[in-house]
């Protein structure tokens, strides 16, 4: 969910591209300073009723490249994201776009606390993530499966203050901002009262337990309060807690979520239930299967397939996913649409 992003077009992917097969000459440049640059560039295939019948039932396309700068000057580092997607498709669909640029000041008032600005990925969430998102090809509730609420997946103009508490936990508070605004429906409604989303209606608390090395438990917990906008002129609640625990066998996790009905139009909060688990296989090789729940929109999402690591740079994906939508409300038939996925991922 990205509310603010600067969309370059067509000619921005070309960019991109020309970007992302130089990047060795840019980090090597002197004159950047310690400067660090990766990404990845994703080939995907696809195969199902999750498909249209009109587009001839499949999809294959490279559907997301990405591009991340990273500049570090003494205590101050700066992030630049840039991101494409749909670039073998129409021209008209493939964008460029920047869903991540702010500086981080590490130490903002002593060790173990750092000050973030800028347009960045909120992490909300047990296992939040900033682009690309889920680590499945179809993406869960949480991330904004089968029309869920993209709790794990905010990103946007904000201020984010954390505090180490400890050697395993994190302590983070947050302020943000959004596009949202009701001038579009009170306009068409001759009502007359127009306001929108600032950084005052916006803002989170939360607290991240994490082990240090690959075992034990970790744990998350936070509360958001986020303006909702169009009919609804006010701030809601998202309240989020989560554990799991890993090994080098495995990692399982459970996450429950709430949220405010007027999130997702539904007349009670809504809740989302989410369970994960990866099995590491082999040092190559990851089963990965996931389950997620809207009780009040009765939505239910699984996935589940194998991740392998093909050699230092290319990784390839299987996935089975099936969405199950309940006949409820303005859904008078039941849905359900399930695909085959495979995904081939270049990094750099």
């Amino acid at each position: 969910m990205y509310d603010h992003i600067r969309k370059l077009g067509p000619a921005g992917v070309t960019a991109l591209l020309a970007v992302a097969m130089t990047h060795n000459a840019w980090a090597a440049s002197d004159f950047l300073g310690d400067l660090d640059i990766s990404g990845y560039i994703r080939a995907e295939y696809g195969d199902g009723d999750r498909y249209p019948e009109e587009d001839g039932g499949d999809r294959f396309e490279v559907n997301q490249i990405s591009v991340l700068f990273e500049a570090l000057y003494g205590d101050f580092e700066a992030v630049l994201l840039l991101g494409a997607t749909n670039v073998t498709g129409d021209s008209v669909d493939s964008e460029a776009f920047i869903p991540e640029a702010f500086i981080v000041w590490n130490g903002f008032t002593g060790a173990g606390s750092a000050l973030s600005a800028g347009v960045q990925p909120l992490l909300f969430g047990l296992k939040a993530a900033g682009f690309p998102g889920d680590r499945s090809v179809q993406s869960s509730l949480e991330f904004g499966g089968a029309g869920g609420f993209a709790v794990s997946n905010q990103s946007g103009p904000a201020l984010i203050l954390s505090y180490d508490v400890g050697e395993t936990s994190v302590f983070r508070a947050g302020a943000f901002d959004t596009s949202s605004s009701t001038a579009e429906y009170f306009e068409d409604s001759g009502l007359g009262n127009i306001n929108g989303s600032s950084l005052s209606d916006n803002y989170f608390f939360d607290l991240r337990y994490q082990p240090q090395g690959e075992r034990g438990f970790y744990a998350f917990a936070g509360i958001e309060e986020r303006y909702i906008g169009d009919a609804i002129d006010a701030k809601r609640s998202i309240s989020d807690v989560g554990v799991g625990f890993q090994n080098p066998l495995f990692d399982l996790s459970y996450e429950w979520i709430e949220l405010d009905g007027d999130f997702v139009g539904t007349i009670s909060d809504e809740t989302y239930s989410i369970a994960e688990l990866t099995l590491h296989l082999s040092q190559q090789v990851d089963f990965i299967a996931d389950w997620s729940e809207a009780d009040e929109s009765k939505l239910e999402t699984m996935r589940f397939g194998l991740a392998y690591k093909l050699n230092a740079v290319l990784d390839l994906q299987l996935e089975y996913s099936e969405d199950d939508l309940a006949a409820v409300g303005d859904r008078p038939e039941a849905v359900n649409v399930d695909s085959i996925d495979v995904r081939l991922t270049y990094n750099f």
